[in-house]
């Protein structure tokens, strides 16, 4: 899991199963109560400097993210289809169906809806950690 910055393990973990072929796919964090408190405070710490960014500077840090999400959507796909028993294909239509082509367009509106969030999150780290079969 990623708090505040830094990888850290989880105490908890657990199967995510694919639907489709009923096997293991890939072992999630299954975050303690404890392990919450310290993401929600490290949330909360970073709130303000988010807030005291200039708007400008915002809106460039999620078209960044935008940018990062579409380089990086077949690697999300791929993760995203044997969680969920979609087709790859699907799956990446999913997922630039959710990120705008306006994201990467200076002075345009920003408009990505996050649907599957936790998708794109298991998806974009690098320590999926594989399940035994």
């Amino acid at each position: 899991m990623l708090i505040n910055g830094a990888w850290v393990e989880a105490e908890r973990t657990y199967d995510v199963i694919d639907p489709y072929r009923h096997e293991p796919v890939w072992r999630a964090p299954n975050s303690t109560a404890a392990e919450l408190e310290k993401a929600i405070s490290a949330a909360v710490a970073a709130k303000s400097t988010i807030a005291n960014m200039p708007g400008y500077e915002r809106a460039a840090l999620l078209r960044r993210v935008g940018v990062l999400l579409r380089e990086r959507v077949d690697v999300i796909a791929e993760a995203m289809a044997p969680e969920t028993g979609k087709a790859i294909r699907d799956a990446r239509a999913v997922r630039t169906g959710g990120i705008s082509s306006t994201v990467s367009r200076p002075g345009a509106p920003i408009s990505f809806p996050m649907a599957g969030s936790r998708t794109v999150a298991s998806a974009a780290k690098v320590r999926i950690t594989p399940s035994a079969k």
